[in-house]
């Protein structure tokens, strides 16, 4: 049984991580932004893309590892679960390298396969980056399976602290896109690393064993791996592919607008993953154990995702404005509506967060990689007549309309049949989580128009932002 007190501090220190990062890239968005030019800071914005499609090219691996090891506490299973992740992981490992020093000789000899010779190198590194990092990563899925979450925080806020202190380094003394991007990767594989030195140091073994691999196994991996990685890049495709599509539509400074929005998003959506990944595996365990417990965890899951999207969502709203104007500056504060509505976009992330674990626990990954599929083509279906009419807006109300229809009308609906719960009930406890939420956020939005009809709120929100930023 999960210790309140465990969830609660590393959670903290995971969180700490992301208010760390989030108050060092306040300063160093625009900072970045102005030094390196549009340009090269809309490369920079598609660089984490590209990291995470080719982070997607291990079919999963790292994701059935924690599954598989989740299921069982036999040391023996373990190591050959490990031992043929690995295996998996080295092919694609190898691949990868080859991809990424293929790209910088190719580049380096001006045989440009993509027109931007610059968007080639940075490709090239951060397939080095990628392949360096995948059997690595196989460790940080032994650390989630035994709730390192703690450790793993620590690791984070340590990435953290080095990009911090050497981004401005690199900047100031006259660096500029690619320097960054190869320090960027040095210390993400940094982290990686640090991952397997303490799962080596603790276990005083590196869980490999060539006696070990196991055709059979490795098919295994591979099969459930495969689906769950349709419905991580389907997460994807609703966040980061939109904006590089952005890029091939209108070209790369296009960006730099999107980019913004999409900064601030993905910063609330790691601090979503920071308070519900912990519940991962707990859910995915229960499963073969206690199948109504693992149903409260996943509500649970759901419960504290929506609270803190109801959170994100009134402070967007109520200082969206403010905080673009102060952060990139009155240029970029139109962007505050289209960043309130994206906002609901969070919405989904706890939906996926909490309801996939429980699919992948009942070996259901396969449907809920074709719920996540779904998701893609009915988007797709609908977002250019949404899009001709609400413009970049259409996007977000293609996704959210999508995506919840899906939710209601598929997961949750083997969710019940699963789970032996009327699908009613289900639906019935979903509104129970949500009422009191919008209780308060209807609360909230009367006192804001109470304080306007009062010409009490005014400019209140700037002028206490620039008193505490600058004083008198």
């Amino acid at each position: 049984m999960m210790k309140i007190s465990s969830y609660a501090s590393a959670t903290g220190v995971r969180v700490a991580a992301l208010i760390l990062n989030a108050m060092g890239m306040l300063f160093l968005f625009p900072f970045i932004l102005h030094n390196i030019g549009e340009h090269d800071f809309g490369i920079w914005s598609i660089a984490s893309s590209v990291t995470d499609y080719m982070l997607m090219i291990d079919f999963g691996v790292s994701l059935a590892c924690t599954r598989f090891l989740s299921k069982t506490t036999d040391p023996k299973k373990w190591k050959s679960i490990i031992t043929n992740a690995l295996v998996l992981a080295l092919v694609v490992m190898l691949l990868l390298l080859i991809v990424g020093f293929g790209s910088l000789i190719f580049a380096f000899f001006e045989i440009n396969l993509i027109s931007d010779r610059s968007l080639m190198l940075v490709i090239g590194i951060l397939a080095i980056e990628a392949g360096m990092s995948m059997a690595l990563r196989i460790y940080q899925s032994i650390l989630r399976t035994e709730l390192k979450y703690l450790q793993l925080g620590l690791f984070e806020i340590l990435r953290v602290l080095l990009r911090l202190i050497g981004f401005p380094l690199i900047l100031t003394l006259g660096g500029g896109l690619i320097q960054l991007i190869i320090y960027s990767s040095m210390v993400n594989v940094s982290l990686f690393f640090s991952s397997f030195l303490y799962v080596r140091y603790i276990h005083k073994h590196a869980f490999f064993n060539s006696t070990l691999i196991n055709l059979s196994i490795i098919k295994k991996l591979f099969n459930f791996g495969k689906y769950a990685v349709v419905v991580h890049i389907a997460e994807l495709f609703r966040y980061r592919l939109d904006g590089v599509f952005i890029g091939m539509a209108l070209g790369i400074s296009a960006i730099a607008q999107y980019a913004i929005m999409i900064t601030i998003i993905d910063m609330c959506v790691q601090i979503l993953s920071r308070f519900l990944s912990y519940w991962e595996t707990i859910i995915i365990r229960h499963t073969g154990k206690n199948k109504e417990l693992s149903v409260e965890y996943m509500f649970k899951s759901i419960t504290i995702g929506f609270w803190i999207t109801a959170f994100f969502f009134a402070s967007i709203y109520l200082f969206g404005k403010t905080f673009l104007t102060l952060w990139v500056g009155d240029k970029y504060s139109h962007l505050a509506d289209d960043l309130t509505l994206f906002s609901l976009l969070l919405i989904l992330v706890v939906f996926q967060m909490s309801i996939t674990p429980y699919l992948n626990g009942h070996g259901k990954q396969k449907i809920d990689a074709f719920f996540a599929l779904t998701e893609v083509i009915g988007k797709a279906i609908i977002a250019i007549p949404v899009i001709h009419f609400f413009g970049l807006k259409g996007i977000m109300i293609a996704t959210i309309f999508i995506g919840l229809l899906v939710t209601i009308g598929g997961r949750i609906y083997v969710i019940s049949q699963l789970s032996k719960t009327p699908y009613w009930l289900i639906i019935k406890r979903l509104i129970r989580i949500i009422l009191p939420i919008l209780g308060v956020l209807l609360i909230f939005y009367s006192l804001l128009m109470a304080m306007e009809s009062l010409d009490f709120w005014g400019s209140v929100p700037l002028d206490l932002a620039i008193f505490l930023l600058y004083g008198d």
